[in-house]
């Protein structure tokens, strides 16, 4: 499989300072009036002192269907019960787990087994990109919309999304299919718009607009962000993913009663030898362009100095690194930000 992807201009290099100032300079200099949120995997996140200084409250996970009555993800569990205890709300999107998808009857057992495992969660997303080429969803609307379906019928006090689709050309035409199949119409939907952030297209050609105008229901932008590194498809340049996380709010601009929350994935990067690389710090914990953008819509950025220099004031801490693990399902998206894949 090839993907062509148009080449992307890099932001000029003059140091990350320069960076982070010119990419400032894109974004309004007031504090954000819809959710902002941070998706991530990893439990010792919410205990780190940057984190706990920009004060958020809302994160997402990719938690597999049937953790609750399959084999538990140790990780995953950790982290859902890590964000409990932080005081985190957490938006769940079920993924796949193992070879097939779930029937309606292992569905509705699976999601009240966590409802009872975890009563404190009450969002949650249909799936995760069920429109990604390849995955056995992607044909499948009817389907993904019977366990939509059972989630809203099985806790009506929860907040239920439609899918979290991937943002291809595709889209509201498959978010049109799911609607006809859930029998309703005014649906909130997730939104994974990392191509629109990241190609730098015109607005008017976004699959962000387009969904907008096929969909009438509220839009989350569940993750998104700018990718530092995506294996061979993007070099890495935290300047250029600075600039696409400003980006994510223009985006988020063209409807600001409907586009009510962006999710930026994700918080700390891996080692450099995994393919995918959207943290808004470094490896070693620094600050990226993008987490500054971040900072400043939260009106966060002094409490964020201020919590960087104590910590690097601090002695280092003992015991092992734990930085978070590659997200399992980038490897899938090598044509995320193509223009074609063949």
């Amino acid at each position: 499989m090839k993907c062509y992807l148009p080449r992307v201009s890099a932001v000029p290099k003059r140091g990350v300072l320069l960076a982070v100032v010119w990419v400032l300079a894109l974004v309004p200099a007031t504090v954000e009036a819809r959710v902002l949120a941070i998706a991530d995997q990893n439990a010792r996140t919410f205990t780190d002192p940057i984190w706990q200084s920009l004060e958020l409250e809302h994160t997402r996970a990719n938690v597999a269907w049937d953790i609750a009555t399959g084999v538990p993800d140790t990780r995953t569990v950790a982290m859902l019960d890590a964000a409990q205890a932080a005081g985190v709300d957490v938006l769940v999107t079920w993924t796949p787990s193992g070879a097939r998808l779930p029937t309606a009857a292992e569905f509705t057992r699976a999601f009240l087994a966590f409802r009872q495992r975890w009563p404190g969660i009450r969002e949650f997303a249909t799936w995760n990109e069920p429109n990604l080429r390849g995955t056995q969803t992607n044909n499948r609307p009817s389907l993904v919309a019977r366990y939509y379906r059972v989630m809203k019928s099985r806790c009506l006090r929860c907040t239920v999304l439609a899918p979290e689709l991937v943002d291809f050309p595709s889209a509201p035409m498959w978010a049109r299919r799911f609607e006809r199949a859930a029998g309703r119409h005014h649906i909130a939907w997730g939104l994974h718009n990392y191509r629109d952030a990241n190609r730098f297209h015109p607005l008017s050609e976004s699959v962000t607009a387009a969904m907008l105008r096929a969909v009438k229901g509220p839009i989350w932008l569940t993750e998104t962000g700018g990718i530092v590194r995506f294996g061979e498809v993007l070099a890495f340049d935290e300047s250029r993913a600075g600039s696409a996380t400003a980006r994510v709010f223009t985006l988020a601009a063209l409807s600001p009663k409907r586009i009510t929350r962006i999710y930026l994935y994700h918080w700390r990067a891996p080692s450099r030898e995994f393919l995918w690389d959207s943290g808004l710090l470094s490896h070693g914990g620094q600050p990226r362009p993008a987490f500054w953008i971040l900072a400043e819509r939260l009106g966060k950025t002094q409490a964020a100095k201020r919590a960087l220099a104590a910590r690097d004031s601090a002695p280092p801490p003992r015991g092992p690194d734990d930085t978070p693990a590659d997200n399992p399902d980038k490897p899938s998206l090598l044509c995320l930000l193509a223009l074609d894949c063949r």
